[in-house]
């Protein structure tokens, strides 16, 4: 496939920032998250996925994240 960029991508990257910019060195849940982000919860944990996977933030137990960058 091939990526085209769109406003969903857009949206998405954002939300990464958001999620990001809200976690810290204290781990987080995703409800946590979302709570203080006002954030759905669906877009929280594709972002915490997306964030994970490009070595930014660190699950360090079952469902709690910190920022490792």
């Amino acid at each position: 496939g091939v990526d085209v960029p769109n406003a969903n991508t857009l949206i998405i990257e954002s939300a990464e920032n958001i999620v990001y910019s809200c976690l810290n060195f204290q781990p987080m849940s995703p409800n946590q998250v979302s709570t203080v982000t006002k954030l759905p919860i669906q877009t929280v944990l594709e972002s915490l996925i997306r964030l994970e996977l490009m070595g930014y933030v660190l699950e360090v137990s079952k469902n709690h994240y910190v920022k490792v960058k």
